[in-house]
């Protein structure tokens, strides 16, 4: 589990996109359109990877075999950046592509290990895998910043970068090993010995594979909802410090403080939230955090006073850091732990729209607007639409919950 986590806060670099962002543009004289759209390769790829390709490769390689295969896409995408002529399209393929396929080899494939470890508590087993996976960024945006300004050249951050992930990775690799057959009856057991009552009480909605969840409309409403309060929260991750540096003057050094500290609320609010849903439940926590969304970005679109803009900022990635350790485990709990590596697989294509859009969106409201306000306008309509179908998905655990205790 430990090795699981480190692993999962070094294949983070995504978060820290917003930071190498506009040293690129700088660098290469590349718009605002051209450098985020190799964010939204990036979560293009997360999403046919995850949907095609994630499922397939973990039923033929053991977690450690495919931890290794991610970490040479992973960490050689991000070498292959510093050999960058000028073209987008070399970001497109380097990152986009190569570095995007191998996170999705490593990090979902670690959740959902990780919950097959602790069985009886999904939310803690997400919830930790997940802020490791946000930690990246609290490393890594200052790290990028104090590479390239010492080096002079923001390329210099991703040969470093690169070669220290694929190191790293490989030793811990060593750390994790399958679950033998004769492990999980004993884990199977002590699920039932110690936490029976845990599991009567927060027993899975549906027991479904790919196909059957995917013809299910509280499926697609989850996805809806998670989709849009992801958009809103990478909308944030990839602009926070071109934000900043626009609407308030903020020097490239202090904008990179900002992203740290998001990227810390992104943590702690994985952390805590998968902790919290294990006790009141996964649905509920996203009401929580959709009503705090629609708050955040009224707060951005009026807020005058930079604290208050940053502390939006902040709160915006707090409840996106949430809401991200709550999809394997809502996963489990709406359509059940016996296909979970299957369905987790298509879950977790919520980060790839997400990025698509997010990415996407924000940047070409704000080349076609000159403004980030309709941005925030977007956001507030999005994260409405979100509460309504999280609270129909809310109503049918209450009824699923309601039945039960009648046949109990």
């Amino acid at each position: 589990m430990v090795a699981g986590v480190i692993i999962e806060v070094l294949v983070g670099i995504n978060y820290a996109y917003s930071v190498f962002q506009q040293p690129l543009m700088d660098k290469f004289g590349w718009s605002i359109k051209q450098a985020a759209f190799g964010y939204t390769v990036y979560y293009i790829m997360v999403l046919f990877s995850s949907f095609f390709l994630s499922e397939k490769l973990r039923k033929k390689l053991d977690i450690r075999s495919l931890v290794l295969l991610g970490a040479l896409f992973y960490s050689g995408g991000i070498i292959l950046m510093y050999f960058m002529k000028g073209s987008p399209l070399e970001l497109y393929l380097f990152f986009g592509v190569f570095t995007s396929i191998g996170c999705v080899m490593v990090s979902p494939s670690i959740t959902a290990y990780a919950m097959k470890l602790f069985p009886e508590k999904p939310g803690f087993a997400g919830g930790c895998t997940t802020a490791g996976y946000g930690v990246g960024a609290v490393l890594w945006a200052p790290l990028v910043t104090i590479i390239a300004e010492m080096t002079g050249d923001i390329k210099n951050a991703f040969l470093y970068l690169g070669i220290l992930f694929l190191i790293s990775i490989i030793l811990l690799s060593r750390g994790l090993y399958e679950i033998s057959t004769e492990e999980q009856g004993v884990l199977q057991k002590q699920k039932e010995a110690k936490f029976d009552k845990i599991l009567n009480q927060e027993g899975s909605i549906f027991e479904v594979e790919k196909k059957q969840m995917m013809n299910l409309t509280v499926f697609y409403l989850m996805m809806i909802s998670l989709i849009i309060v992801f958009v809103c929260g990478t909308m944030v991750i990839t602009q926070a410090a071109p934000m900043l540096q626009e609407m308030f003057y903020v020097s490239a050094t202090d904008a990179a403080v900002v992203v740290s500290l998001c990227a810390v609320s992104n943590t702690i609010g994985r952390s805590i939230w998968g902790g919290v849903s294990d006790k009141i439940g996964q649905a509920k926590v996203l009401l929580y955090m959709h009503v705090s969304m629609i708050i955040i970005m009224a707060t951005l679109l009026f807020a005058k006073n930079i604290v208050l803009f940053k502390i939006a900022l902040i709160c915006t990635t707090f409840c996106y850091g949430g809401s991200s350790s709550l999809v394997a485990p809502m996963t489990r709990k709406l359509f059940g732990e016996k296909n979970i590596d299957a369905n987790y697989a298509v879950t977790f294509c919520s980060f790839g729209i997400s990025g698509i859009l997010g990415s996407y969106l924000i940047s070409t409201i704000r080349q076609y607007t000159e403004s980030y306000s309709y941005g925030f306008v977007f956001g507030l309509i999005l994260s409405v639409i979100a509460l309504i179908c999280t609270y129909y998905i809310h109503l049918t655990v209450i009824k699923h919950e309601d039945v039960k205790k009648e046949c109990d």
